[in-house]
């Protein structure tokens, strides 16, 4: 969603003014929320492997 959409949608829907970077920090946040954070998942494959290796060493 574009920022200019976002301030739109908050004007219509609460009938309230928002500056464009209270939208970009709002969006920002969502993004975070639904997507997670790249680094920790990115992170947390490495475990993930080491566990597979461990648990299935007899079947490779």
């Amino acid at each position: 969603m574009k920022l200019t959409e976002i301030v739109a949608y908050i004007r219509i829907k609460y009938a309230v003014e928002i500056p464009a970077c209270r939208a970009f920090k709002a969006r920002q946040i969502a993004r975070q929320l639904v997507e997670g954070d790249s680094s920790k998942q990115y992170s947390l494959l490495w475990s993930y492997s080491a566990e597979l290796k461990r648990a299935s060493s007899g079947n490779t």
